[in-house]
């Protein structure tokens, strides 16, 4: 059984909720009731929409289509939105599931990364080490060297390793994705700048916690890079 298959069994039995974001509530408080309930009007049509997306590229292209990995990521961003965390830990794990028993390497890795970034949104730094670790597992036999994924993944890693304070461990893998990112021609610009923010907030907490080893000095030179 591979990382991201034992990933999911160590984790199907965990729905711990917590607000998706710092400051939901006051931000809700601040809107009108009208103005809620449009906006949530709006997410719920726009997650109908991204179902039927879900179904027609599942059925017009296949499983392994890459495109069904992005139109599940798209419905979790929505359900995310909407602050439904069980349902969006629910659908990453029915897909990579489905993904994995279809032998399709390269949409469990994709997906496994997406779902380690919202664990660690979650405040699970664990789970989503063992998820990405997985996911780069996979990444690695499926995509070719130099595929920005694989950076992506390894600075996914990082951060997770970072949020659990092994600092030196986590280093390691930040510097290596960011370089992996830097040097592929087709990497996203927000993917790049998420791996070089990892790399400041690394550097910040490591001072933080040993102060005088010279580590802000780190954060402030990856810092204007962003």
């Amino acid at each position: 059984m591979n990382r991201a298959a034992i990933a999911l069994v160590l984790i199907a039995g965990v729905h711990a909720w917590r607000p998706v974001r710092a400051g939901r509530g006051e931000e809700q408080a601040q809107e009108s009731s009208g103005d809620i309930l449009q906006r949530e009007a709006r997410l719920k049509e726009a997650e109908r929409a991204g179902r039927d997306a879900l179904s027609r590229v599942r059925k017009s292209r296949g499983e392994s289509d890459p495109r069904v990995a992005d139109a599940v990521i798209d419905l979790a961003s929505n359900l995310d939105a909407q602050g439904k965390a069980r349902a969006v830990e629910d659908l990453y794990r029915l897909e990579i599931d489905v993904s994995r028993k279809n032998a399709d390497q390269g949409n469990t890795s994709v997906l496994s990364i997406a779902f380690a970034e919202w664990l660690l949104k979650m405040r699970r730094p664990a789970d989503a080490e063992l998820l990405a670790r997985g996911g780069l597992d996979l990444g690695l036999k499926s995509l070719k060297a130099g595929d920005w994924r694989l950076g992506r993944a390894r600075s996914v890693i990082g951060e997770a390793l970072a949020a659990q304070r092994k600092f030196a461990k986590a280093e390691t893998f930040l510097l290596e994705g960011q370089k992996d990112l830097a040097a592929a021609a087709d990497a996203p610009d927000d993917v790049r700048q998420s791996a070089i923010r990892r790399l400041v907030d690394l550097y910040e907490a490591w001072e933080r916690t040993s102060p005088g080893q010279g580590k802000m000095a780190e954060a402030e030179r990856w810092k204007a890079r962003l």
